[in-house]
């Protein structure tokens, strides 16, 4: 029984083995999925990210610039010796426990509209930050395309110098048995072989190429890539149509509502509204304010009548050439502390009233804000045009290069099948000794050469046609 169970045990683990093994074999990226993991993880579209939510955030504090600020005070404190009754105003000499308390408010009511250029200016520069986002992806799906591209370019290039070495080595065991019958020169049979460590650098550096491309792709989607994962072919069918946009044409579609043109105008308005905002600086400001308080203090005292009484008093009469007293009525008081609940009660206050601050000179500061903010704004409208020209270029240059890629593809096809046929006349004269080893070397070289550079235009057609559709798609 128990010999059972441990076979039950060795046989679970290791199908739980092969199973983990078959799953990580399975793993494997598409385009889209490496889309996704970019915009989830990489570096700079966070930060696009995180500039349009500060972008949000300061619209958000300028629209609150319009409501009042309130703040409350309370001082609490001991004093000694002699001082002034805040109660009574009296001096005393004894030690006295005061406090205040209150609520502050004000409200701007003028103040040159830099609130409402403020608003704009932060409307302005947040409707900038989202077209800088939508750049920034447009950006990134570019990269990871390309990057993409490249993976299955590289992949193409390691299996085709693979079969490369197979044919040679193929070619070699040939070429053995010739040179055992004694029907070749020694010399050909050493030439092949360095053909074939030829063959293997070619691989060794595909594969050097390939493992570029991939750290390049897992530095850009911000995630480790195992060495068992599997990109995903994607359709690298190129039409013999001439169906490529003209670059111009598509750049008069696009300018309108491209990110990177919208971008740069909403910046130039937001710097312009800066400017206003200098500009009122010069302007007086106006602002409701309020106060609400009260205060106390531990000498404040209660004076309460206990008793009324007459007595002889300082002043005095004279009768028949007697002076006699004045008797006068005297109240006896008692003293009781005032509490603090009372004391705040009795001592509320309140003030309402307006603030005028009309700026008068305060060291050319005002002055230089101003010239720096109208620098800034020359500066941005340059920017704006320079962005407006830049996405110019970027459209032609892609529509350009999409119509040129497709061309060399078709010359390379061209290419690849005459040499094609020029190697296999002079693989078969080779074997048949009728021609020299450098002929045939040169005729093999440029067959490897043109199926590289075929393989190469191939995905290049296919990276250049994805951006122009991303263009496209704007």
């Amino acid at each position: 029984m128990v010999a059972l169970k441990n076979k039950i045990l060795v046989f679970a683990l290791v199908f739980f083995c092969c199973s983990l093994l078959k799953g990580q074999d399975s793993l494997s990226l598409s385009l889209e999925k490496c889309m996704d993991l970019a915009f989830k993880n990489n570096l700079a579209y966070a930060n696009a990210e995180l500039q349009f939510n500060n972008g949000r955030s300061r619209q958000q504090q300028a629209g609150a610039n319009f409501l009042p600020t309130v703040s409350g005070f309370a001082n609490q404190g001991i004093s000694t010796g002699k001082s002034i009754n805040p109660y009574t105003n009296s001096f005393i000499n004894q030690e006295v426990t005061t406090g205040q308390y209150g609520l502050s408010a004000s409200m701007n009511l003028f103040s040159g509209f830099s609130n409402i250029n403020t608003l704009q200016q932060n409307n302005n520069a947040r409707k900038a930050s989202s077209y800088d986002l939508q750049q920034a992806r447009i950006d990134l799906q570019i990269q990871v395309t390309q990057i993409y591209v490249q993976v299955l370019n590289a992949e193409e290039q390691v299996n085709q110098a693979k079969a490369q070495i197979e044919a040679t080595n193929e070619q070699l065991k040939r070429i053995q048995n010739l040179h055992q019958s004694g029907a070749i020169s020694p010399s050909v049979l050493h030439d092949t072989r360095g053909q074939l460590a030829n063959d293997k650098i070619a691989l060794i550096n595909a594969r050097s190429f390939l493992l570029s491309a991939r750290m390049t792709m897992a530095e850009l989607i911000n995630t480790e890539i195992p060495a068992t994962t599997k990109f995903e072919k994607i359709n690298t069918e190129v039409s013999a149509e001439k169906t490529e946009p003209d670059g111009e044409q598509l750049f008069g579609s696009l300018k309108e509502r491209a990110p990177m043109v919208l971008s740069g105008k909403y910046k130039t308005r937001s710097v312009l509204n800066a400017l206003y905002v200098s500009r009122g600086s010069l302007l007086p400001s106006l602002a409701l304010v309020g106060n609400i308080g009260s205060n106390y203090s531990s000498a404040a005292v209660l004076q309460r009548a206990v008793s009324v009484f007459e007595a002889p008093g300082s002043d005095y009469v004279i009768v028949n050439g007697t002076s006699s007293p004045v008797y006068q009525r005297q109240t006896e008081f008692s003293s009781e502390k005032i509490n603090f609940n009372n004391q705040l009660r009795n001592n509320l206050f309140t003030y309402i009233g307006l603030s005028l601050q009309v700026p008068i000179f305060n060291g050319l500061r005002t002055k230089q804000q101003i010239d720096f903010s109208r620098n800034a704004y020359e500066y941005t409208k340059v920017q704006e045009k320079n962005m407006s020209t830049r996405f110019r270029s970027q459209v032609v240059i892609a529509a350009n290069e999409l119509k040129n890629s497709k061309e060399k593809y078709v010359i390379y096809l061209e290419q690849l099948s005459d040499y094609e046929q020029s190697y296999e006349i002079a693989k078969s004269r080779f074997e048949k000794g009728a021609i020299s080893t450098f002929e045939f070397i040169t005729a093999k070289t440029n067959y490897e050469k043109a199926k590289a550079g075929s393989i190469t235009a191939k995905y290049e057609c296919v990276y250049r046609k994805k951006v122009v559709e991303l263009y496209q798609g704007l």
